[in-house]
Order: structure tokens, then sequence, then C-alpha cells
């Protein structure tokens, strides 16, 4: 399973472009490894440089912060949660 989600994020990683819903899952898929301290997540830095905001979760990652790293990455999953929010009003 994890080599299939490696491989739907590069896909992912490859568009220049992340939508909303691509920003969802990746956060979805990392919130797990980040809160387990899993170096797995290490893989999905690629993807994360693509969005926004995710400069703090990139670095507290790389230095194997794992779980101050979900912190921020709680923030920004809160700050897409509002943006998606928004297109509904």
């Amino acid at each position: 399973m994890k080599e299939r989600l490696k491989e739907q994020l590069k896909e992912a990683a490859a568009s220049a472009e992340f939508d909303d819903e691509k920003v969802w899952e990746l956060i979805e898929k990392l919130e797990p490894l980040l809160a387990n301290g899993d170096p797995e997540c290490l893989n999905f830095i690629d993807s994360l440089v693509l969005i926004p905001g995710s400069g703090n979760v990139i670095r507290l990652m790389d230095d194997f912060y794992f779980h101050d790293a979900l912190y921020f990455l709680l923030e920004l999953k809160e700050q897409h949660l509002a943006k998606r929010l928004n297109k509904f009003h």
C-alpha cells in the first residue's frame, strides 16, 4: 500500500499546480505518519514543497522533529479546511 501511495504522490507532485483536493489528500496521508514518528513521512517532502505555507513542516521533518511538524501540518490543515469552506459561502 505504501508503494502505491508513493506513486500517487509522485504523480501529484509532477503537476505544477496542486489543487485543493490533492492538498487535502496529502495532508490526510501525512498526518498519521507524523503522529507515529514514521520516517516514511520524509518521502512526502517533494510534494509538500508545492503547498504554500508548508515550510515549517518541511524544515521540522527534515530535522526529524516529526511531532513538531505535525503541529504545523495541523495548522495547514485548518487553513485548507477554511479555504474549502469559503468556496461554499
